[in-house]
Formats: structure tokens, sequence, C-alpha cells
């Protein structure tokens, strides 16, 4: 099985636009990485405060664990 060959792959650049071209991919996985971080740290946030809502009584609110 042969992968294709990216355009990318095969241009001819210096040291300066081979950094630039890196950097660009490091910050596209990074803030995509923080995305979906973001967004599973709200669905936590989210099912935790619903779990908090179900129980009433002693002991139920944070100051009473």
């Amino acid at each position: 099985m042969t992968l294709p060959k990216l355009a990318i792959l095969e241009q001819e650049m210096d040291r300066k636009e081979f950094v630039k071209n890196v950097g660009i991919g490091l910050m596209l996985l990074l803030g995509g990485n923080m995305i979906i971080g973001a967004i599973t740290g709200l669905n936590r946030m989210n099912s935790q405060q619903k779990a908090e809502r179900g129980s009433y009584g002693y002991g139920s609110s944070r100051y009473g664990r």
C-alpha cells in the first residue's frame, strides 16, 4: 500500500519557511487540543451541576459534606 505524498513535503524551502510551517502546525494542534479540552470541561461541569441539584437534605450542599 502506498500513501500519497503531500505537496508541502515535495516543496523546496529554506530553514525560515520550514520553521514557520512547523510552528503553524504546532499551533493548530495545541489550539485544537485546547478547544476539545474546554468542551469536555463544560460537559463535566454540567454533569456535576445536575448531580448536585438532584439531592436535597442534610449534607447535600458543598458545605454539608
